[in-house]
């Protein structure tokens, strides 16, 4: 059986459980940069009143409105590359893929990007690092298109990491849920045998998204694709949605006017939150299938023998 031909058993009970719906729409962006995490965390002048800023990341948001149940950002599954060059105090690098939502549209500037963020997070967290995040992302670009740059714009980097966000731009387009999985498990496939920390991002919680009836749906496929083939889920849509239900922040608070978009407060708050399941993921030790030593030789008793007058057992064991 081909996996487009598998069902999505968890899709309709978990997309009965939610409620709201989705569409999104693609935007041009500039080409994609690579930040330096170093450099994203110097200190810069304050701004005054009116005038763009750099500000560390804490400075531009209330990380308490970020917060959610630690279960939304819980991760079983390993990094155990990330986790091998942390320990070893070698350089990490990390490339973020995806559409529009990586590249940054909606954020002021390409510094407030969440992969921008993402990196001054992570060096707030592990503050000897030597580490950088690739920005990869092309407002947008489907499953297929990121696929036809996997050689370039992610493989040729080395990266100890894969960030890969997908899911808004297939709905709009009409891409079948079952073909944007199969090319999702055909990616990360590609990633694997290349030795690369995988972590898949889920679409975001937004009206133009919502909207789409098949909305739910992505966002489970890509969860379930993500537990098929063990690596780590960022739920995006659940985190947003969460911080609506808690009141954290209203659906303007943090995205653009396009209705779609996220802002400088929600990629503030997305780097925030992957940064942390990041570096918990990291710290987790692989579990490592244990070799069991080759069986010892069976012995095996010699077969009883007779003769006039005695009963020999000849040898008691012999091997085989």
């Amino acid at each position: 059986m081909s996996r487009r031909s598998q069902s999505l058993p968890t899709a309709l009970l978990w997309a009965a459980a939610l409620g709201v719906c989705a569409a999104a729409q693609a935007a041009d962006l500039p080409p994609a940069t690579s930040l330096s995490a170093k450099s994203l965390t110097q200190k810069s002048t304050p701004a005054k009143a009116g005038e763009p800023g750099e500000p560390k990341s804490s400075a531009r948001f209330d990380s308490a409105r970020c917060a959610v149940p630690e279960s939304l950002i819980a991760q079983e599954q390993p990094l155990p590359h990330v986790g091998f060059k942390l320990r070893n105090d070698l350089p990490i690098k990390i490339v973020a893929i995806g559409s529009s939502s990586t590249a940054g549209h909606g954020a002021s500037s390409p510094s407030h990007s969440y992969p921008a963020r993402l990196a001054a997070e992570l060096l707030e967290l592990w503050p000897r690092a030597q580490l950088t995040v690739v920005n990869r992302g092309v407002g947008g670009d489907r499953t297929t298109q990121m696929m036809m740059r996997f050689e370039r714009d992610v493989l040729a980097e080395k990266p100890d990491l894969v960030v890969w966000q997908v899911g808004t731009n297939e709905s709009l387009a009409g891409d079948t849920i079952y073909a944007m999985r199969e090319l999702i498990l055909e990616g990360i496939d590609t990633l694997e045998m290349a030795g690369i920390d995988v972590i898949l991002m889920s679409p975001q919680y937004a009206p133009r998204f919502n909207e789409k009836p098949d909305h739910l749906l992505r966002v489970e496929a890509v969860r379930a694709t993500g537990r098929e083939k063990h690596v780590g889920v960022f739920r995006r849509f659940e985190i947003m949605q969460n911080w609506v239900a808690r009141d954290n922040m209203t659906l303007d608070a943090m995205i653009s006017n396009d209705g779609l978009h996220m802002n400088d407060l929600s990629y503030g708050c997305t780097a925030h939150l992957l940064a942390r399941q990041i570096a918990a993921a990291s710290r987790a030790m692989p579990v490592m299938a244990i070799r069991q030593p080759a069986p010892l030789p069976t012995a095996q008793a010699k077969p009883l023998s007779t003769s006039a007058g005695s009963l020999s057992a000849g040898p008691a064991l012999v091997a085989p």
